[in-house]
């Protein structure tokens, strides 16, 4: 026993001479030397006990004399003394060679093994040492080791790997999760996650899907706590814990049918609000794909029709299938993506779709957000309907026959179906008052009612500023709409996309996630501020307020940049071409007219540089164009005496997918 000790100490001595890179490369090997040892020193108990069972106890005790004591531990000296000279086989001669290195390494250890192995006892001689195959680490040992040198963290992340976690540590990995990713989504149990994470240290979970679970976390705390300094160097390492997720979706796939706990479901919805805060908008639609496909698999031994499952395991379950369906329908709204799934297909006798009306009293963090991610779901849905009655292929070819009044119509009845939802996460005491020209009923946002304090609100109030200026773009759109309709419709687009803009004054700064999420709505909203001051006449009203909000975004741009450190450069340049533009239009009323500047060109090369897209290129420093390119082209092609007659279709004005393809398209030299 004692040279097994002695040789195990002299392996570590061995490692602990060779470098960051050799204790790195031998890590793996070194674990599977300690259980070759265990079973050698099992098997030396097993023979010493059946001996002392043979010969006797006081026989057994005989036999070892101080003369044996001696020789062993003379013995076990000198083994220890040749283990700490360094070996020409084990030396790291190339970096690149490290699979060479690592196999020649584990030959010459094995080769010791069995010499000394022969020493102690013939028996073991005849042991077979193939290597067996490494355990998987635990997830959080994983990702604390790949953290540990790579980014600069709290001082417990520096500390013994064999250290366990405190309260306070795991609260550092939960409270990100918490309130910012819960905060619109509270689909993850974190009262759960937190036990489970507290439980890891002293019995790993080694499934590929609480292990996912863990690294999008992770990947998400990294991306959430960008420093100021690193922002490219926090978005790669993020990506690159994500990416040994991504690899295992397949895998993740195939044990839905057998996942008992719904680990796979939470994996997928961990990884889809991951990307969600990111620019891969192509990864995030397969994962809620896969995460809709692993839901109707799950669904079958799911415990949350059942009627012995409690309230809060039915609520999650119902508030996972919701949360995929909207986030699907913002992939399709914001970037043209065909849905994958419609509200009819979700079965509502067993995900119900919560129809309450939430207060805006102050509550507990985990349950203040539950009833604006409801009323997310159903703004959702509104959505949804208002592109199929209106924009969809099959709207557009019917309304070639119908009247304007048809379409007016259809949009009222939208409009009062935006107005009761409002009504019913607001007080209508609190509800603005703001009346338009005309029938109109009253603006449809929520900035009077509740305060834009949580992200959470911010988004809603976008959301539903963005869905009232969708309805009336339509009736902007249609033909042989009577003038005052037409002007209490375009009155509604500019009276949305002022309260935007004038939301930003009470928004707190951004995270790298939100600013990606939210900031398309504000810049959209300028654009369409802009194109009513470049191509209309205002009347009585003042077109110096709106060049006002138009150059407050810039500054908003600026402050945040200054503050979190976001590379945002191209995209404040494009913020100042328009606020340049938009006091151009403001203070020069002879500049005003359309045959002053070719509105296709202007606003296309405005989109490039407020694309969802462009922006979170510039927030991971991977900026495309240079910051003059587009003060440059704009010069181009101002005060050109080109008219044009109409402006390109869009879905709206106010929606964020005219920011998207078409303009993201490289011009031709």
């Amino acid at each position: 026993m004692a040279n097994l000790l002695n040789l195990r100490e002299a392996q570590h001595g061995v490692h602990l001479h060779r470098g960051t890179t050799t204790a790195w490369a031998s890590k793996q090997h070194v674990q599977d030397l300690e259980q070759r040892l265990r079973k050698m020193e099992a098997m030396m108990q097993q023979q010493q006990h059946q001996q002392q069972q043979q010969q006797g106890t006081g026989r057994g005790e005989a036999s070892l004399t101080p003369r044996s004591r001696e020789s062993s531990t003379s013995t076990g000296q000198e083994t220890s003394r040749r283990e700490l000279v360094p070996d020409p086989d084990l030396r790291v001669s190339d970096p690149d060679s490290g699979a060479a290195t690592r196999t020649d390494r584990g030959d010459a250890v094995d080769r010791r093994i069995r010499h000394t192995a022969g020493l102690l006892d013939p028996v073991l001689s005849a042991v077979s040492f193939s290597p067996p195959q490494p355990a998987p680490k635990p997830a959080l040992d994983k990702i604390r080791d790949r953290l540990r040198g790579s980014m600069h963290l709290p001082n417990f992340m520096a500390k013994s790997l064999e250290r366990l976690y405190s309260s306070n540590e795991i609260a550092w990995f939960v409270a990100p999760l918490l309130d910012e990713i819960n905060a619109q989504f509270p689909v993850l149990d974190v009262d759960r996650l937190v036990r489970r994470i507290e439980d890891m240290t002293t019995s790993p979970d080694r499934s590929a899907a609480w292990t996912t679970i863990i690294e999008s976390i992770m990947a998400r705390v990294v991306l959430v706590r960008a420093a100021a300094d690193g922002v490219r160097r926090c978005y790669d390492m993020a990506w690159d814990q994500m990416s040994t997720s991504l690899e295992r979706l397949s895998s993740l796939l195939l044990d839905a049918d057998a996942d008992a706990n719904g680990d796979v479901v939470d994996a997928l919805l961990s990884m889809v609000l991951f990307t969600r805060g990111t620019a891969d908008t192509r990864t995030t639609a397969m994962l809620v794909r896969s995460a809709l496909q692993s839901r109707w698999v799950a669904s079958k031994s799911d415990p949350a029709p059942s009627a012995v499952a409690d309230d809060k395991t039915r609520d999650l379950a119902t508030r996972k299938i919701w949360a995929l369906y909207a986030i699907d329908q913002e992939l399709s709204l914001t970037h043209g993506m065909p849905p994958s799934i419609r509200e009819l297909d979700i079965d509502q006798t067993i995900y119900p779709l919560d129809t309450r009306a939430s207060t805006d009293a102050p509550v507990p963090v985990k349950s203040r957000p539950q009833g604006h991610f409801w009323a997310r779901v159903r703004l959702a849905t509104i959505t949804a309907e208002i592109h199929a009655r209106l924009y969809s292929p099959r709207a557009a070819a019917s309304s070639r026959g119908q009247s304007a009044g048809a379409i007016l119509a259809c949009a009222t009845d939208l409009h009062a179906v935006l107005r009761n939802l409002t009504l019913s996460i607001c007080p209508a005491t609190a509800f603005a008052a703001q009346q338009l020209p005309g029938s109109m009923g009253g603006f449809l946002g929520v900035d009077l009612a509740l305060p834009l304090a949580d992200v959470s609100v911010v988004s809603l109030h976008f959301g539903f500023c963005n869905a009232g200026s969708m309805i009336y773009h339509a009736v902007l759109r249609a033909e042989n709409t009577p003038p005052i309709a037409r002007e209490n419709a375009r009155a509604y687009c500019l009276a949305a996309a002022r309260s935007t803009l004038s939301a930003l004054q009470s928004w707190p700064p951004a995270t790298l996630p939100e600013l990606w999420q939210l900031l398309a709505y504000p810049l959209a909203a300028a654009l369409t501020i802009l194109e009513a001051l470049l191509i209309h006449q205002y009347g009585e009203e003042d077109p110096g307020e709106d060049a006002k909000i138009i150059a407050q975004l810039g500054q908003y741009l600026r402050q945040t940049a200054m503050v979190k450190g976001f590379p945002l450069d191209s995209l404040i340049a494009g913020c100042d071409e328009m606020a340049r533009l938009a006091q151009i239009a403001a203070h020069s009323p002879t500049h005003r007219f359309m045959d002053m500047v070719i509105m296709t060109t202007v606003r296309d090369l405005l989109s490039q540089a407020t694309s969802p897209i462009y922006i979170a290129q510039g927030l991971i420093g991977n900026l495309p164009t240079p910051d003059s390119r587009i003060s440059r082209e704009l010069a181009k092609h101002l005060l050109c005496s080109e008219l044009v007659a109409e402006m390109p279709a869009h879905r709206a004005p106010f929606a964020p997918d005219i920011l998207h393809h078409h303009a993201m398209r490289p011009k031709k030299a």
